[in-house]
């Protein structure tokens, strides 16, 4: 910090919203590092939640492909494996499943290798929901996904298809600054849609995302890139729209006074671009804004 010059300091003003984009470099040049203090003396156990990166408040809401259509999965496993079949022996691709573990929102892929008529099963038995199903080369028969307990039809790959219930994000569209992936069905839904995608180290990542109808549902996970979304578990009467989110709890660097000085509560954060996300959260949760305090941003060069 000593070789550093202060440039002066941004008062961000909390109030009325739960989350904002402050423009670091809005006066010229961007600040070589910044120590944000959260104000927060009259609301104790709030927190701030914080992350430095290149993502302008215009990208907040921009979509990762067309809207993408459900493709209305059956016999959701609900805490069983799952088997994969075809009608036809030439059928010996690999096949990724995408899906949550049961009870819970996580989401893994596991890969397996067919073997034409012959059911291969999965080594995970504790699926919850089947969000996608993709192949490495096209069905050369139809292909079925099911249970494995009662073999009752999940959904089924016809010839020369690739995929049920996954979209693949073009390279152009991928960016997702380290902001989490929010979605927005086309009508009333409360089904479960997955995010697959990559961290800042490059590192495939996965989130799920449990759907609320017309209202826009923020995820949990910082995506840098997102790769795939799966909507297969969807109704195929409803589409799903993914958006770059705005800033969750559990995303970069939190601040909170929990009711004393604010003085205590600033940190040196070396910036990583030029726009400082804020989300203002309560115990675990994000908070629903009509908080009355202060973000005080000190700025270096």
């Amino acid at each position: 910090m000593a070789s550093l010059v202060y440039l002066g300091t941004i008062n961000e003003r909390l109030y009325g919203a739960s989350s904002g984009v402050i423009d670091l470099g809005a006066g010229g040049a961007i600040p070589r590092s910044i120590v944000p203090i959260a104000d927060l003396r009259t609301n104790a156990g709030y927190k701030v939640s914080l992350l430095v990166n290149n993502a302008p408040s215009t990208v907040i809401g921009t979509d990762f492909a067309s809207a993408c259509t459900g493709a209305a999965f059956d016999n959701q496993p609900n805490n069983d494996g799952v088997e994969v079949i075809s009608n036809n022996t030439a059928d010996v691709q690999k096949c990724i499943i995408y899906g949550t573990t049961f009870n819970t929102e996580v989401v893994v892929a596991e890969t397996i290798t067919l073997n034409g008529t012959t059911q291969v099963a999965t080594t995970k038995t504790d699926w919850g929901y089947i969000l996608g199903v993709e192949l490495s080369s096209p069905a050369v028969g139809t292909i079925t996904i099911r249970e494995a307990s009662g073999n009752a039809t999940i959904k089924t790959i016809t010839a020369t298809n690739t995929s049920t219930g996954v979209t693949d994000v073009a390279t152009a569209r991928q960016k997702c600054y380290g902001l989490p992936v929010r979605a927005v069905g086309s009508g009333t839904t409360t089904k479960v849609v997955g995010v697959v995608g990559t961290d800042a180290a490059g590192r495939t990542i996965y989130d799920s995302i449990t759907l609320s109808g017309t209202t826009a549902v923020n995820g949990n996970v910082g995506f840098k890139k997102v790769t795939k979304l799966l909507h297969g578990d969807v109704e195929a009467n409803r589409t799903v729209t993914f958006e770059v989110g705005n800033l969750v709890f559990g995303c970069g660097a939190q601040l909170g006074d929990s009711g004393s000085d604010d003085d205590g509560d600033g940190r040196y954060l070396p910036t990583a671009g030029r726009y400082l996300h804020w989300c203002l959260t309560n115990a675990d949760t994000a908070a629903t804004g009509g908080i009355d305090d202060w973000l005080h941003v000190k700025l270096y060069g």
